[in-house]
């Protein structure tokens, strides 16, 4: 809980999903159940986990996702720092010329 903490509320969210690949990036989920006990995420954490399927993209889990763009960025992060969650590669499509993320950082 600890690191979850700190990187929501300390981490630029854009350098953030630079580290993690960018916004084609896929991940998957890399946890145990008994896993998430320790780390005790509230709903909205566990939601955004809970998308994470290997499918959908980081762009797509950071929009999608049920707080805003840069928390649901940061909380990612979050996760793959602890291992819950762990990149698989990049989805197919335009290349990355194409639709860029903006993300706001926090003052």
């Amino acid at each position: 809980q600890v690191i979850v903490q700190g990187v929501r509320r300390g981490a630029n969210a854009k350098s953030l999903v630079a580290r993690m690949g960018g916004r084609d990036s896929l991940f998957e989920p890399a946890y145990r159940f008994e896993d998430l006990i320790e780390v005790a995420l509230d709903e909205q954490e566990y939601a955004l986990l809970a998308q994470v399927d290997g499918g959908r993209t980081l762009y797509d889990l950071c929009m999608a996702g049920p707080l805003s763009a840069a928390d649901n960025a940061r909380l990612l992060y979050a996760y793959s720092v602890l291992g819950l969650i762990r990149r698989t590669g990049a989805a197919e499509g335009p290349p990355s010329g194409g639709i860029k993320i903006k993300l706001k950082s926090d003052p």
